[in-house]
């Protein structure tokens, strides 16, 4: 049902065709993976259905409320990454203005997601999941003020400590719409 929804938003863009076909393939390999037991790989073949629709439907002047957290979610994983990858060493004032510049660019997105006016009832968020969401979304602003306090004023500890802090937060938030 949702497959011949998708279809018939824009049947005459070849663009749009050639979209749901990739994510077909990535749905049958997913689906392998999955009977295999694959599991963080049956995730990972996941992972591109979520851009493929955003940039669908950014092509089609489409405004759909959790592209917001699509934007945010690759911004906040370049950063969480960087992160990763200075744990244990000196950050140094490069890496710091790295993350900085990184971290500019994810509270910016994160802001375009605190703004976006997502109705709990339009996408049928029960109690429990409403809140989830919310309490989730107020986590992850507070996560990013830390992040911004230890990236002034900070050791590189509390630095990293606080991107390390930004993922779990926005997790609970997305996945309150479904796992998706």
């Amino acid at each position: 049902v949702l497959r011949a929804a998708f279809a018939a938003a824009a049947p005459g863009d070849p663009r749009w065709r050639g979209a749901l076909a990739r994510i077909d393939d990535d749905l049958r390999r997913t689906d392998r993976l999955a009977r295999a037991r694959q599991w963080p790989d049956a995730h990972e073949a996941l992972e591109p259905i979520r851009e493929r629709l955003w940039n669908a439907r950014r092509a089609h002047g489409l405004d759909y409320p959790l592209d917001r957290y699509t934007a945010y979610h690759a911004a906040m994983e370049h950063l969480f990454d960087r992160g990763a990858a200075l744990k244990g060493v000196a950050i140094g004032q490069a890496g710091r203005a790295g993350l900085t510049a990184d971290f500019t660019r994810a509270r910016v997105l994160w802001l375009a997601v605190e703004r976006a006016d997502v109705s709990a009832r339009a996408f049928g968020l029960d109690a429990p999941r409403e809140a989830q969401w919310r309490s989730a979304v107020v986590a992850e602003t507070q996560a990013l003020a830390t992040l911004s306090q230890a990236l002034a004023n900070g050791s590189d500890v509390a630095v990293l400590q606080a991107v390390a802090a930004i993922k779990a937060p926005f997790v609970r938030a997305y996945t309150a719409f479904g796992e998706g």
